[in-house]
């Protein structure tokens, strides 16, 4: 297969997922949780593997025993209950946001104090502290807006790597 053939088959792939989420961002935010949830519970049944691995071989797999089963724990909560998880997820990244807004809005009084322009730094401050009450305050909503800026940006991507694509298969 020639390498413009693969290319214009992973932005195909792109514009199909970016479409897919943003027909039903909702549900594909619920589908990434739970395929994480499948990822964690693997990767702890693969540490509880070499846990139990070590113990034969006499040594001391506690920490692998401790890894493992969280994995596991945190994997099936979040397979079975997707939705809180999501909350919680973006819950956490919302008070992450405020942080960072508090953090950016004493830079900027700072920076005002020295007589020096702050705007940006303002800006960003004020903009991370509405990002941030929006998504504690309302998570799952924040999740949907997040889904809908991943399907536009694969949407692009998509477009942009057919138009390349495209241009390499005619130059050839």
């Amino acid at each position: 297969m020639k390498n413009w053939l693969a290319s214009a088959l992973k932005g195909i792939l792109a514009l199909a997922f970016g479409i897919l989420i943003l027909l039903k961002p909702s549900e594909s935010i619920v589908l990434l949780a739970t395929y994480f949830g499948i990822f964690a519970l693997a990767g702890g049944l693969i540490a509880l593997g070499y846990a139990f691995r070590i113990r034969q071989k006499g040594g001391n797999g506690t920490f692998w025993f401790i890894e493992g089963s969280t994995n596991i724990l945190i994997g099936l909560i979040i397979i079975f209950y997707p939705h809180i998880s999501i909350s919680i997820f973006i819950a956490f990244f919302g008070i992450w946001a405020i942080i960072i807004a508090i953090l950016q809005l004493s830079t900027y009084n700072r920076l005002r104090a020295l007589n020096m322009n702050g705007g940006l730094i303002l800006f960003n401050g004020i903009l991370s502290l509405v990002v941030g009450l929006l998504l504690l305050f309302n998570p799952f909503e924040g999740a949907m807006i997040i889904a809908i800026i991943i399907g536009v940006y694969a949407i692009i991507y998509a477009l942009f790597t057919l138009y390349t694509a495209f241009k390499y298969a005619s130059a050839n």
